[in-house]
């Protein structure tokens, strides 16, 4: 019997379409469960929707920031490094 094997879900917010879809397309042929958004509020309907394993956050985009997109623990969080 095989094993289950749990499928990282990643949020993407990425207001640019190209680079939106080439995250998303890619992700996806690894086999991710991916969710792309373009604003910041759509992020917030899609936490308050599901949990999400990894966000790809654009701080470029305007009125994005961790705080503003995904709540006082993501931006706690976002000042972390690898």
């Amino acid at each position: 019997m095989w094993a289950s094997i749990d499928v990282m879900k990643i949020l993407i917010v990425e207001d640019q379409e190209r680079l939106g879809n080439f995250l998303e397309r890619g992700l996806r042929e690894c086999a991710y469960t991916v969710t792309w958004v373009r604003t910041c509020k759509d992020a917030r309907d899609a936490l308050a929707d599901s949990a999400y394993d990894v966000i790809v956050l654009d701080l470029a985009c305007p009125t994005a920031t961790a705080s503003t997109c995904c709540g006082s623990g993501a931006a706690a969080a976002s000042t972390s490094r690898c």
